[in-house]
């Protein structure tokens, strides 16, 4: 979906049709979409990141690797961001931030580290304004939480 934040209509962008999961989340990097597709329940382990070209054409995908599906329970995984070479990525509903990489060699993301994030879930961004700051939606509150950010990777 598109959102025309003129006539705030938001417009079908691109329709992936039935491409194997609930597509959660979208980012773009590098001169490719990086899109997240999840399974949940006893299919969670089917959920993968998948990297199409600027037409929406696919190069390669990844699924994530057996430790951090135990760690997401029966979810998956529900927001992520780029930062250098490091996809920090947020599950369902733990307050924590997963930090992958993507190999070159391997089908499967590598899981580096975690860290506490003071939301759950449920999405991430940076902020375009101010680039050491992120944004979590805390569900239980219906609020957005904003929160410092090293792009290195810490999130305190």
């Amino acid at each position: 979906m598109q959102l025309d934040v003129e006539t705030m209509q938001l417009t079908v962008f691109h329709d992936f049709k039935d491409y194997g999961g609930s597509l959660t989340w979208v980012v773009y990097k590098d001169d490719h979409w990086w899109c997240h597709f999840a399974k949940y329940g006893s299919e969670n382990a089917g959920s993968f990141l998948v990297q199409l070209t600027p037409q929406w054409q696919e190069v390669r995908r990844w699924t994530l690797p057996t430790e951090l599906i135990s760690e997401l329970g029966r979810y998956s995984l529900s927001g992520g961001l780029w930062s250098g070479d490091l996809l920090h990525v947020t599950g369902h509903d733990a307050k924590m931030i997963y930090r992958l990489r993507v190999p070159s060699d391997s089908s499967v993301l590598q899981w580096i580290d975690s860290e506490p994030a003071p939301f759950s879930g449920q999405g991430i961004a940076v902020d375009p304004t101010t680039p050491d700051t992120i944004i979590g939606i805390d569900r239980p509150t219906r609020r957005l939480l904003m929160a410092a950010w090293q792009r290195a990777g810490k999130v305190p």
